[in-house]
């Protein structure tokens, strides 16, 4: 299962094989994804973020290391959203909880 904005992730078309193979691979392993108002990077709260999803949520995946974790953060943000995917979707709703004000729906 997934959410919809993976499945409009992954199947939109890039108009580039490779881009479209690179994006599928990169999200193949959190298809849990929701759009979240990131936090501000090397901020206090950028901090706290990353220190609690370590441990709350495991290890992040890195896309250019190909290891697979358990959530990813895209790497563009647009008007102050950016996409986080999440393994199972028990790692999606802890995050939901969590920073229930960083959630915006689709």
């Amino acid at each position: 299962m997934a959410t919809e904005l993976y499945e409009k992730i992954v199947s939109y078309d890039y108009r580039d094989a490779a881009t479209t193979k690179a994006v599928r691979e990169a999200w193949a392993s959190t298809p849990w994804v929701i759009n979240v108002r990131d936090f501000i990077p090397n901020s206090r709260g950028w901090f706290g973020f990353r220190e609690w999803a370590n441990v709350e949520l495991g290890a992040e995946s890195c896309v250019w290391n190909d290891y697979k974790g358990d959530w990813y953060r895209a790497s563009g943000t647009v008007n102050g959203l950016t996409n986080y995917g999440f393994s199972s979707k028990g790692r999606m709703r802890r995050f939901m909880a969590r920073y229930p004000d960083r959630v915006v729906a689709d």
